[in-house]
């Protein structure tokens, strides 16, 4: 099984700070529930959904401190 990784959003609407970065990007948000669901309507299996933001933001939290080290 191949795992692949992508963004999403939380469920509900977005603060206004951040609908306004989406539209400036061009992105097509979803939340992690519908696109787990969008993958599996799209004849994906095994599909897991889950949301990992709390492992990214430890990712970028290292990498800030490294950069801020240099």
């Amino acid at each position: 099984m191949r795992k692949q990784s992508d963004y999403c959003k939380s469920a509900g609407p977005p603060s206004p700070e951040f609908a306004a970065y989406i539209q400036q990007r061009g992105y097509d948000l979803h939340s992690v529930e519908a696109y787990g669901q969008m993958l599996k309507d799209a004849g994906f299996d095994e599909v897991v959904a889950e949301d990992r933001t709390n492992q990214f933001v430890k990712v970028l939290q290292r990498e800030l401190n490294e950069v801020e080290k240099i």
